[in-house]
């Protein structure tokens, strides 16, 4: 069974890559802000990386749903024995 994803598919898939590793290096170094572009946006508060947290996963369950959304379309439409919308199963015998 082959099957062709839209390009959709493929951003929404990066999206949440991304957003996946956005998320982990933040809680795993949260400093990495400041030690990378050498400024403290939040004077050290802190709030920024929770905000990066907050956000990301967001986009990351967000962008998951709809690429797992369009995963799901892409095999019903490309399984031979998907049924026809509007049809009854004894229509297809």
């Amino acid at each position: 069974m082959k099957r062709h994803f839209k390009r959709r598919f493929w951003i929404e898939g990066v999206a949440a890559s991304a957003a996946f590793v956005l998320l982990g290096l933040t809680l795993v170094w949260p400093s990495w802000i400041e030690l990378g572009f050498g400024v403290d946006p939040d004077g050290g508060s802190g709030v920024l990386e929770w905000l990066i947290v907050l956000v990301s996963f967001m986009v990351l369950l967000g962008a998951s749903l709809l690429a797992w959304r369009e995963w799901r379309g892409s095999v019903r439409l490309s399984s031979p024995t998907a049924p026809v919308f509007g049809t009854a199963p004894s229509d297809l015998i």
